[in-house]
């Protein structure tokens, strides 16, 4: 990696210069947010990051995008974390009893404090995860804990919650039993949603993860030190974490920037030691120049950019009229003029990493000829004449400067190649998130990021169409039986094979089209060292640390 240039002369960017007045006049316009007074060094290791927008929660069990998960993976510690592998290994959970038929872990924790002093119990897990399976929790990623004994059936109300598979045998020993045999269960514990929240303090008060201080009771490498919604995070270092002395950070501070020329600026000011990620956005027109300059980080993930449709609503209740739409994308002109990164077109719906590496495609990119035979059907399905009568789609995306650019591709291509008119709608990307969760739209553009290292994760979300991650609402009898099958297969091949016969169903039927799958795009200063992105996404600060 080339070192970060002092000068900003040198960028020209798809014929237009970004000029060294400009960069000053908004690095001064935010300086103050960075609480930095030149002249002034402190010997703390301080790094500073930007959020392109605000967590919509501190509360991990309610998490449900990329910054949020970021906020508390620093914040807080399940009974397993996250490596760069994207595999589990050991937190609060010292050790890990798993029975014979696979079906039973007995989790043993270790000596670990919440920042009030409190121990962490295994109360603590249990009070979380009964409260992500309750009915009436709001908790987008609850299909998370399906794999444990009743929970679907909890979270439906089927069942009382005192039927859950979850004990605790003492204050320092939870159990935890399963459906049905789950390979990838300690990787799902890995993930902050898993993570537990303080009991004692959380039956006094349901509102307590609204602190924006040191006030927030928390269990993880970081602390909250302060949160001024849209305008910064300071995180200081936990001083009862169990394992402080390998974290090298004594702050981090994050910078909540929604215009990304203003972060560019800033990193370039030196203002700035990380940006891009899951959480922000470089623009697609700086990546010719800083690919030349070997300047971006590149790290795959299990994210795959899709367009989803709502399949209760007209046209999209109709499987031709959406493999039609599917169908009429040209995903490797997005690829080439839009995100220009060499992502793959994503010609299946789960990303290879989470296959490993097996990509598979299972019809061609902008078949045009079989996109017009399956709208033909469609609207003969539909009683309509003409692609006329289906009238104005409306298509939901995120604000984000790259998201726009892609709905305006599809918005032409749909046009140009079944003559249907598309009406762009744009929102922020919180407001974007609860309306596909409501399903309050017709057709929507959004990313599909995984939590854990497996093709369940992006699978197992269409298993019901009540998980508000099923922003379809699609649900296929044949479907399910074949993952609840695959926990059962004898070899992790034949499971493969069985999920690859479901992949298949969802494509026969294409509740979502994927557009492609992609990876993380980061700028980083010389200066940070083992600051990792996981291949699911999500930065881990843990060992980063910083030179003076």
């Amino acid at each position: 990696m080339k070192p970060v240039p002092k000068s900003y002369s040198s960028f020209w960017f798809k014929g237009f210069w970004i000029a060294p007045l400009l960069l000053l006049i908004l690095t001064i316009g935010v300086f103050s947010k960075s609480n930095s007074n030149e002249g002034q060094k402190s010997k703390e290791r301080k790094l500073r990051i930007s959020f392109a927008y605000d967590p919509k929660t501190l509360d991990p069990r309610k998490g449900s995008e990329p910054v949020a998960s970021t906020v508390h993976f620093a914040l807080y510690e399940g009974l397993t974390r996250m490596n760069e592998r994207s595999t589990h290994e050991p937190g609060v959970a010292e050790n890990i009893d798993i029975s014979e038929d696979k079906r039973t872990y007995t989790f043993h924790l270790r000596s670990t404090y919440w920042t009030n002093g409190d121990p962490v119990t295994a109360e603590d897990f249990a009070y979380a995860w009964r409260s992500v399976l309750d009915p009436d929790f709001p908790a987008p990623n609850a299909h998370l804990l399906y794999p444990i004994l009743n929970a679907e059936k909890v979270k439906k109300g089927d069942l009382p919650v005192d039927s859950l598979g979850i004990e605790v045998l003492d204050e320092k020993t939870l159990r935890v039993t399963l459906e049905r045999p789950t390979p990838y269960f300690l990787d799902v514990t890995s993930f902050c949603v898993l993570y537990p929240v303080p009991s004692k303090v959380a039956t006094q008060n349901p509102r307590w993860a609204e602190k924006t201080d040191q006030s927030l009771v928390t269990n993880g490498p970081f602390v909250l030190e302060s949160w001024v919604p849209t305008d910064h995070f300071v995180f200081k270092k936990s001083p009862i974490y169990w394992e402080k002395e390998l974290v090298k950070l004594d702050e981090i501070q994050a910078l909540t920037i929604a215009n990304n020329t203003t972060t560019l600026a800033l990193f370039e000011a030196g203002d700035l030691d990380f940006m891009g990620g899951f959480c922000g956005e470089i623009q697609t027109e700086w990546i010719p120049e800083l690919v030349k300059q070997g300047r971006l980080h590149f790290t795959p993930s299990g994210a795959t950019k899709i367009v989803t449709f709502n399949v209760a609503t007209f046209p999209f209740c109709n499987s031709n009229i959406r493999k039609a739409f599917s169908f009429a994308i040209d995903r490797h002109s997005i690829i080439e003029n839009i995100t220009q990164f060499e992502e793959l077109a994503a010609l299946g719906f789960v990303s290879p990493l989470l296959k490993n590496g097996v990509s598979n495609e299972y019809f061609k990119d902008a078949d045009i000829t079989k996109a017009h035979d399956y709208l033909v059907l469609g609207l003969n399905e539909l009683g309509l004449n003409s692609p006329a009568d289906l009238g104005e789609i409306h298509y939901a995306y995120s604000d984000a400067a790259t998201d726009k650019k892609i709905a305006q591709a599809l918005q032409q291509q749909w046009n140009k190649q079944l003559g249907v008119q598309v009406r762009l709608e744009e929102y922020p990307m919180n407001h974007l998130s609860d309306k596909l969760n409501r399903r309050d739209y017709q057709m929507g553009q959004v990313t599909y990021i995984a939590q854990y290292n497996d093709l369940m994760n992006i699978l197992d979300r269409f298993k019901i169409k009540t998980n508000l991650k099923n922003y379809p609402g699609w649900e296929n009898n044949e479907y399910v039986q074949l993952l609840e099958s695959s926990a059962f297969a004898s070899t992790p091949s034949e499971r493969f094979q069985i999920l690859e016969k479901a992949e298949q169903i969802m494509i026969s039927e294409m509740p979502i089209a994927g557009i492609y799958h992609w990876g993380t795009i980061s700028m980083q200063s010389e200066k940070v060292h083992d600051l990792f992105i996981s291949p699911v996404g999500s930065l881990h600060f843990n060992y980063t640390n910083i030179d003076d």
